[in-house]
């Protein structure tokens, strides 16, 4: 039991790392754009709340919706 506990809160960690890394990835390309949440939300199809959750961490993105994110950095 205790090597599996420490083997989940080594994962957690590493999740909680890359959250942190998309959070701050989402956060810039919106910025790089010069653009509200709201503006960011319009463009991605979510809502500022969506934005906002994704830009702080607590929400992650869905395969879709970073593909999309992808391809409006594709067409930049």
């Amino acid at each position: 039991i205790r090597e599996a506990l420490s083997r989940w809160e080594a994962a957690q960690a590493e999740l909680d790392d890359a959250r942190r890394a998309v959070a701050a990835e989402v956060t810039a390309m919106r910025t790089r754009r010069g653009l509200s949440m709201r503006q960011f939300a319009k463009v991605l199809g979510v809502s500022h709340v969506h934005v906002h959750d994704m830009e702080h961490g607590s929400r992650v993105p869905s395969p879709r919706l970073l593909k999309t994110m992808i391809a409006i950095e594709d067409r930049a």
